[in-house]
């Protein structure tokens, strides 16, 4: 599955620093290596999610994208860390789910996970309580 982007509009917004392009390829990278730390044990949040035991956290300003052992650790994640770990924690279960990014609104972009079964969009961040 290839990065994907969803811009409304004609407008193509930042993503923290980057270009939203260039976001949505290491969103990519980042679902990546969350479904190897999935193979190789750690287990998924999507439980945790629901559960409250991890949650979506909006504030911070180093702009630090994390795995899912990070935020087993941190407790706490952004819309992009949450949504590649998800998605990563679907495909690892055999539901073919991406990571994507869209455009909210002028100059805002926001992560969610694409379910390809479905052609649904799921989002974790109001699932932590965004």
């Amino acid at each position: 599955m290839g990065s994907r982007v969803i811009t409304l509009g004609g407008v193509t917004p930042t993503f923290g620093n980057l270009p939203v392009a260039e976001a949505a390829e290491m969103l990519q990278g980042l679902y990546k290596v969350d479904l190897l730390q999935l193979r190789n044990g750690t287990p998924g949040i999507n439980g945790a999610l629901h559960a409250g035991k991890i949650r979506y956290d909006r504030d911070d300003p180093q702009e630090r994208w994390q795995t899912i052992r990070d935020l087993w650790v941190s407790g706490a994640g952004d819309c992009e860390d949450l949504a590649a770990a998800v998605a990563a924690e679907l495909t690892f279960s055999g539901v073919e789910a991406q990571p994507v990014i869209y455009q909210v609104r002028k100059g805002l972009a926001h992560a969610v996970v694409f379910v390809r079964a479905n052609g649904t969009y799921v989002d974790p961040s109001r699932t932590g309580g965004m």
